[in-house]
């Protein structure tokens, strides 16, 4: 146990709480800055530690989870159990975090030996609550033995629930130096100091269903031009178009925004109404159009949720909308680059990063002397050489049912090119655009 002078020398503004070790397993110390945060209640378990935590500055109210799993087969099922019970009693937003014991397959252990029973069941718990892991991309291992052939395993992890993702969509999870410790700490960033990068633009599937955006396009393509070769031309009308569709775009999002608080404000006083029994038949009648008004809203966003997630396997419709924001704040997760091997180590700063990789680029591309090596006319023998009639079919322009053919054979809701737009702008438009 810890002495209370003790931890307020280690930090005098923090809330402390401990759960003692069992022997010389478990043991569980967790602190919160109460300059920050206010933490309601806490409450101890067999295996973890849990604090009902208020932010100081926005209010958000969420529960924070600290475990350490049973190291021993006869201690498993019992934290397994406790896992679900912790999750059973508070669906709000949650952290659940630390040492695990456990691994969800044999990936995350390096000679590949688990137990497929607890990992099983370990993977049913993650899956019955609907959790997300925050993954370290720069360990695959957070444990070893400290052996001369060590064994390791990813037995540290960190989840989250998926209303606690949407709150902090940027955060994630880095690792810190092991030092004489087993175990390689894991830091969560919430990401609430990230500088905002210039937003770049990007064709959204939900401006299809607006018929001014059907106007603007036509407006900008049927706009004359000077250019007389078709590369040309399309490069100006398609730059034009982004120019006036990011404007537009924005506008829209604003209004729709504003739209959808006034009728969930105007909802909520038609409801209290009808709960007191007062509703006039006008006014039944509007409520029902504020549902309808706002189920297209909800299905504007679902669509744009699910663009940005890129996720095939599952349709739309079905107010998936949170599970598709969560992919897609995974997949930006995975993107970032919070670290780059140097020659003289690792580099973590931006711009040492993008210095260095720059470097390697040039480095890669740079011009090389030509070594004076050359095939012979001989070389090849005329059964591999290209004949008359296949290097005019290769050399021929491109036809437009050739174009045609390739733009509608790609997928349509995939990643957009260098221009913004994906290959459904170019399918929904092509009798205009080509």
């Amino acid at each position: 146990m810890f002495s209370e002078s003790f931890l307020r020398a280690v930090n005098c503004h923090f809330n402390w709480h401990s759960l003692p070790a069992n022997g010389t397993a478990g043991g569980i110390l967790v602190g919160f800055d109460s300059r920050k945060f206010e933490v309601d209640s806490w409450q101890n378990r067999n295996y973890s530690v849990s604090a009902m935590v208020r932010n100081i500055d926005d209010g958000f109210i969420w529960r924070f989870i600290v475990v350490y799993g049973s190291a021993y087969e006869e201690g498993k099922l019992d934290f397994i159990t406790e896992l679900h019970e912790l999750r059973a009693n508070w669906t709000g937003p949650t952290v659940i975090g630390g040492d695990f014991n456990l691994v969800c397959n044999h990936k995350e252990k390096s000679n590949g030996v688990v137990n497929h029973n607890w990992t099983s069941l370990f993977n049913d718990w993650i899956n019955a609550w609907g959790l997300i892991e925050y993954k370290n991309s720069t360990r695959s291992f957070t444990w070893t033995n400290s052996q001369e052939l060590p064994i390791m395993a990813a037995i540290d992890k960190i989840f989250c629930s998926t209303n606690f993702e949407q709150h902090f969509p940027l955060a994630s999870v880095q690792a810190a130096a092991r030092a004489s410790s087993d175990h390689v700490p894991l830091i969560l960033d919430l990401g609430l100091e990230v500088i905002k990068k210039p937003s770049l633009f990007r064709f959204e599937k939900w401006w299809l269903d607006r018929v001014d955006f059907h106007e603007l396009v036509r407006s900008v393509w049927n706009k004359p031009c000077s250019f007389q070769n078709p590369l040309d031309a399309w490069q100006y009308k398609i730059r034009n178009l982004r120019k006036k569709a990011k404007g537009w775009a924005r506008n829209v999002d604003a209004e729709i925004k504003k739209n959808k608080q006034n009728l969930l404000k105007e909802f909520e006083i038609l409801e209290v109404f009808q709960e007191s029994g007062r509703l006039s038949d006008s006014e039944s009648l509007r409520l029902k159009e504020i549902i309808n008004e706002l189920e297209n809203i909800w299905k504007m966003e679902e669509t744009k949720a699910k663009q940005r997630s890129r996720d095939r396997n599952v349709r739309e419709g079905d107010r998936n909308t949170a599970y598709f924001q969560a992919l897609a704040n995974q997949r930006n997760r995975k993107k970032k680059i919070s670290v780059l091997e140097g020659p003289d180590g690792p580099v973590t700063e931006n711009k040492d990063m993008l210095a260095l990789a720059g470097n390697f680029y040039k480095n890669l591309f740079v011009f090389e002397e030509i070594l004076g090596v050359r095939f012979d006319d001989s070389f090849w023998e005329d059964k591999d050489k290209v004949t008359s009639s296949e290097n005019e079919m290769l050399e021929a322009p491109f036809s437009e049912s050739e174009i045609k053919e390739a733009v509608f054979d790609s997928y349509a809701d995939g990643a957009p090119g260098p221009d913004g737009f994906s290959f459904l702008f170019y399918q929904h438009f092509w009798d205009l655009i080509k």
